[in-house]
């Protein structure tokens, strides 16, 4: 895996910050991108996900299962093969996600239950987003970007 310069280092210090995140009002992403699909993405998060606060990889999940974990357990979440989901049937409850997760008391409200009765759910913590191309520029712009390439380092 390739990684831009200076990458290490910001993923060192993200990692830190996923052990103190009850003293963070804001959490950026790392978002882990690349032109092309096997460049490491989802290695990386394989080994962030072993070192981060309550790291959990996620190959796939459903917005309705997103919120429910992060109220459950307030993991640090590694999602991989984000660019199958960003125009997919929920990407827009996902993006919604998303674009509320960085800042801590912001929530997302959904129908629920038989009488369809509102619900709201907290989504704050930190996340890690990986796949082929972009995602969605209110989501990127919360982000450091890690852009990784093929080759040998």
């Amino acid at each position: 895996m390739v990684l831009p310069e200076h990458a290490a280092q910001a993923l060192a210090l993200w990692l830190i910050h996923t052990f103190c995140i009850d003293a963070a009002d804001f959490t950026p992403y790392i978002l882990v991108t690349s032109p092309v699909r096997e460049c490491g993405k989802s290695t990386l998060l394989e080994v962030l996900g072993e070192l981060a606060f309550r790291g959990q990889v996620l190959d796939g999940i459903t917005p309705a299962a997103l919120r429910r974990r992060i109220a459950r357990w307030a993991p640090t979440l590694l999602l991989d093969e984000l660019d199958a989901r960003v125009n997919g049937e929920h990407g827009e409850m996902l993006r919604a996600i998303l674009n509320s997760g960085f800042r801590r008391g912001k929530k997302v409200t959904v129908c629920e239950g038989e009488h369809h009765e509102e619900k709201d759910y907290e989504v704050f913590g930190p996340k890690v987003l990986a796949g082929i191309g972009r995602v969605w520029d209110t989501v990127a712009s919360r982000s450091i970007p890690i852009v990784s390439a093929r080759g040998i380092v």
